[in-house]
């Protein structure tokens, strides 16, 4: 299964695409979820976006389980390169339940809704940070290097030091002031 978009990036961005697999790729609707039966488990696979134009999430009711893919990222700075970080934001938001879930993020260990939260916690501030830059002028370099993940949120690895700059000049560049 595959999204129309994720199977035009994966032949567009790879020098040697598996191009015979995505051709047979059953398409997931964007417009409305999906259902897989597992054979006495049936799991969703709902479309969404915001890390990406073609993410897609599959959730399970009983045990409630969801796997995030990229969405999350559970104790990692996130990597804003195709992001549009409003509906990154939205997106996480509705991964949420009003029961105990096990969230399987894209990267980083394990989640519980307390996690969640601190993520969506992460990705606010990021946006403050990104609204604080334009309105002191600075650019997304400068936002940046001033970047820093406030004591409240916990500890975050951050793969490249060039994440904070890319989160805040993707919000910039939301916001239209890039």
């Amino acid at each position: 299964m595959a999204t129309e978009a994720t199977r035009g990036l994966t032949l567009e961005r790879n020098d040697d695409p598996p191009a015979e697999l995505l051709a047979g790729a059953e398409l997931v609707d964007p417009a409305r979820a999906g259902a897989v039966d597992l054979g006495g488990r049936t799991v969703s696979v709902v479309p969404r976006e915001g890390h990406t134009p073609s993410d897609v999430t599959v959730e399970s009711g009983e045990p409630s389980v969801v796997w995030c893919g990229d969405l999350v990222w559970n104790g990692m700075f996130p990597n804003y390169v195709d992001a549009v970080p409003s509906r990154l934001a939205a997106a996480v938001r509705a991964l949420r339940r009003d029961v105990p879930t096990v969230y399987v993020p894209g990267h980083g260990s394990l989640a519980d809704d307390a996690e969640l939260g601190r993520y969506v916690d992460l990705l606010d501030d990021v946006e403050s940070a990104a609204r604080a830059a334009v309105s002191a002028g600075w650019s997304a370099e400068e936002a940046g290097e001033r970047y820093r993940i406030p004591a409240a949120l916990g500890e975050w690895v951050l793969f490249n030091p060039a994440y904070f700059q890319r989160a805040i000049g993707t919000w910039m560049k939301e916001l239209g002031t890039d």
